[in-house]
């Protein structure tokens, strides 16, 4: 339902009041309004994790949406490269390095780097609870942006952010 507003004219004659309706706006926190206006005015930011534990996808979702507009999370990394293909792109991707039996994190990232689409550019940091240099050598060889050992948290995760994505506003977060 419209809800208008009505307000007489400034320019009315005195024996005839003219009405003007103009819709009300209510902006909302909801978050296809801040998407909307972020898309908008530019500052609309989305990140995506990929990591097949749920503790490590909550905890990296509790620190990414202290900076993100729009969080998501996968478990697989099929459903990664389908949302890839078919959602808005990310301005940045968290990405486990061990993903499950089957999958390796940094497969996943030599394969998403070495498609020759706008997703191939896209800022991503392994996150890995592995602190052996060979490994993160290795990683940022095969095109990682960066290498955070868990668990992640702000502290770890905001350098990185200002370097890789000077356009998020990450004061007073």
């Amino acid at each position: 339902m419209r809800s208008f507003k009505t307000s007489k004219s400034p320019t009315s004659s005195t024996s005839a009041s003219s009405v003007t309706l103009r819709p009300s706006i209510r902006l909302t926190n909801s978050p296809h309004c801040k998407q909307a206006i972020g898309l908008l005015f530019g500052a609309y930011m989305k990140v995506i994790i990929l990591d097949d534990s749920r503790t490590d996808s909550y905890l990296a979702s509790q620190v990414a949406q202290v900076y993100f507009d729009e969080v998501r999370v996968y478990g697989a990394p099929l459903e990664l490269h389908t949302a890839l293909a078919t959602q808005r792109l990310p301005e940045l991707i968290l990405m486990d390095v061990h993903l499950g039996d089957l999958h390796n994190g940094i497969g996943e990232l030599d394969s998403i780097r070495r498609k020759a689409n706008e997703a191939s550019i896209i800022p991503i940091i392994i996150v890995t609870a592995s602190t052996d240099q060979a490994l993160h050598s290795f990683a940022l060889s095969c095109g990682a942006s960066a290498v955070i050992v868990k668990p992640i948290s702000r502290e770890k995760l905001m350098p990185w952010l200002t370097r890789l994505l000077p356009q998020i506003d990450i004061e007073g977060k």
